[in-house]
């Protein structure tokens, strides 16, 4: 047995742009068919989502597509999971309004689980609760609204099955997509500090390698930004020698993606404020400790 679910555009047929009823259709498709299958993937890696269109039929412009779940391992039966996922869908797709941040793409998760999860016994055999992807979850969004946005105001799109629909909500909008949506937040953290010079950077704005010893890890590599202090130095106004440091103004930027658990820092010069000779560089380390 198999189960899916139906799009229906009520398109006016005074509208110009008949073209513009398929194109939609197809995105439509495309982003429930992601939708759906993103959160019924929440349950486990190893079930297999396949849908096909089963029909179209006259009148409005409606597609029936029917689609196939299966746990490939446990070998359990989901229709009524994907059932209770549909649902949630449904009405969520109804109601939701502007999704464009991390937090409302998980309210949008959370209220589709609590409606699929209500009452269905089906949901005891897995020992999880369902975790689908926050990023497929936005993306299939986006494309929701962007097949909304190949369509004419006057056009009416609705989601359910067989003669059973409700609208998707007119002021619904995802207009990022999942990637923009999680991108890393930054935060710049300005600074002097002596960086001991382990190979220059001969072209104007790329990276040099210093060692740092207050620095986890102390080796690292810096964006040279001082294009003053650079063309002094690649004009032989300024002398860098082996184990020199330069003493200078600097910015790091911690950059943080929370979905991805990831942290990670980029070093930019902003200004060379001197050359410290290695000869110097144990006294000026111990001055910069105490200033």
């Amino acid at each position: 047995m198999s189960v899916g679910y139906s799009i229906r555009i009520d398109f006016d047929k005074t509208e110009e742009r008949p073209e513009r009823v398929f194109h939609a259709m197809a995105v439509y498709i495309e982003g429930f068919n992601e939708l759906q299958e993103a959160f019924i993937k929440g349950y486990g890696k190893d079930i297999e989502f396949i849908s096909s269109l089963n029909s179209t039929r006259e009148g409005s412009c409606i597609a029936d597509i029917g689609t196939k779940v299966k746990d490939k391992i446990r070998n359990a039966k989901l229709n009524n999971i994907f059932d209770g996922i549909y649902n949630g869908v449904r009405k969520e797709i109804a109601t939701a309004k502007k999704i464009d941040s991390e937090s409302d793409v998980r309210t949008f998760v959370d209220n589709v689980y609590t409606i699929a999860s209500a009452n269905e016994s089906s949901f005891e055999q897995f020992t999880c609760e369902g975790d689908a992807h926050l990023i497929d979850v936005a993306n299939a969004l986006n494309k929701i609204y962007k097949a909304k946005g190949m369509l004419s105001p006057s056009d009416l799109v609705q989601f359910g099955r067989e003669l059973d629909f409700d609208d998707i909500n007119k002021d619904f909008s995802c207009p990022r997509t999942g990637d923009q949506i999680f991108e890393d937040t930054v935060q710049p953290f300005p600074s002097k500090e002596m960086f001991i010079v382990r190979r220059p950077s001969y072209v104007e704005n790329l990276q040099w390698d210093f060692e740092c010893n207050t620095r986890k890890p102390k080796n690292f590599s810096a964006k040279m930004s001082d294009a003053k202090w650079f063309k002094k130095w690649s004009n032989h106004e300024e002398q860098i020698w082996p184990g020199d440091a330069l003493h200078v103004q600097v910015r790091t930027k911690r950059r943080t993606n929370k979905l991805k658990k990831k942290v990670s820092y980029e070093t930019e010069i902003l200004k060379v404020i001197r050359v410290v000779p290695q000869s110097e560089i144990e006294q000026f380390t111990l001055d910069l400790e105490h200033d």
